[in-house]
């Protein structure tokens, strides 16, 4: 593998298997609130809602049209979940569970509960968004040309390695709020998915048969504010500028690929 420096024009349409905002704040119990929140955010009840004791995190969850959302609440970490529901069309040999619609779309639906969350929770001491991005390819070669775009400095052609991963952390100054620094870690590797399904033979015993391995270009985000000092927060009246600065900062990435 070697590299070039030219530059190609990305033109990936990324889909989303799982968005993710993350809150790190100061130690609350959020109690009752969250069911108040939940209705005001979603519209309706949580029809989850547990406590794993062994690893002490809050589980709220429900399903929401196609997506199913849920929250990992810590006593200083609360985590927003967005993932597909996985329901494929009759006779589908799609093994990716991801959401059909864009990737920008998916993910500014994160929006208004992440802000209205932000609205709750006082003293944030550091935001943070995740991404999991896919782009399914007919084969290898077709999705390691999908990743040439997004990562032209690499030459992958004739290139027939399955393992590829590529990860890479750009820091870039906040431009909305002063003294912060941002994490902008991207990860891009090629994903493999194959679909099994189970018969019986005479016996009565299964038996389990699969598809052909599909691939697909894969890239991981976490667009996240610099750690810094415990006993400082992200000011108050810029927490939510910052989440929005956060969120494009991911879009530009999968938009435009490894810029600077």
């Amino acid at each position: 593998m070697t590299t070039t420096p030219e530059r190609a024009k990305p033109n990936i349409e990324w889909l989303a298997q799982q968005l993710r905002i993350t809150i790190f704040h100061s130690a609350i119990d959020l109690g009752d609130k969250i069911h108040g929140y939940w209705t005001e955010a979603f519209g309706s009840t949580p029809q989850q809602d547990d406590t794993k004791n062994l690893e002490g995190v809050r589980v709220v969850g429900g399903q929401i049209g196609d997506t199913q959302w849920t929250m990992n609440i810590r006593a200083e970490r609360t985590d927003i979940l967005a993932q597909p529901v996985n329901i494929p069309p009759p006779g589908s040999t799609d093994v990716w569970n991801k959401f059909e619609r864009g990737y920008q779309q998916a993910m500014r639906e994160l929006s208004p509960a992440s802000q209205l969350l932000i609205n709750m929770t006082p003293s944030i001491n550091r935001l943070a968004v995740g991404a999991l991005l896919l782009a399914p390819a007919p084969s290898l070669s077709e999705a390691y040309a999908k990743l040439s775009l997004t990562l032209p400095r690499f030459q992958f052609e004739g290139l027939d390695a399955p393992d590829f991963s590529f990860q890479v952390n750009r820091r870039r100054r906040s431009q909305v709020s002063s003294g912060i620094w941002i994490n902008r870690l991207a990860t891009w590797s090629i994903a493999q998915g194959q679909t099994v399904s189970f018969g019986r033979v005479g016996d009565g015993s299964p038996v389990a048969s699969g598809s052909r391995i599909q691939f697909a270009a894969s890239l991981q985000l976490d667009i996240n504010t610099a750690h810094v000092d415990a006993s400082r927060s992200i000011p108050a009246d810029k927490a939510k500028d910052v989440l929005s600065e956060l969120m494009e900062m991911a879009l530009e990435i999968a938009h435009e690929g490894d810029v600077a």
